[in-house]
């Protein structure tokens, strides 16, 4: 997703061709709404690693997407990452931001290899 430059809009032509297709992504859920305790989600960003949820400054908008669900998955499913599938949009926000939206149709848990930083640093 890093081919698209988030100020001008450009991007390259392969990721042009899945703009407004159904396409199956990858990632981790950042929740948009903590009040209380919340065990599913119909709306959320997805991120690129577990890490990046609590990393400030938060990701670049080319490697966030927004993420609207046709029905609530649960929060759990997150543990090794998930797989959304949707169609995919790249939309001009209102601080003329490009970045994605998918409207999410299904999703299952994923199996996302992450090497933890701070653990390997434990251990060397």
């Amino acid at each position: 997703m890093e081919d698209l430059d988030y100020q001008s809009g450009k991007m390259s032509e392969s990721l042009n061709k899945l703009n407004n297709q159904m396409v199956e992504v990858a990632g981790f859920i950042v929740p948009l709404e903590m009040d209380g305790y919340i065990d599913t989600v119909t709306e959320f960003l997805l991120v690129p690693n577990p890490l990046a949820c609590i990393h400030i400054p938060p990701p670049p908008p080319n490697q966030m997407i927004y993420v609207t669900m046709k029905e609530e998955i649960p929060l759990d499913m997150d543990l090794r990452g998930v797989e959304i599938q949707g169609v995919i949009r790249v939309v001009k926000q209102e601080d003329e931001v490009f970045s994605f939206e998918l409207s999410g149709i299904s999703a299952k848990e994923g199996n996302i290899e992450f090497e933890d930083p701070y653990l390997n640093e434990l251990f060397q």
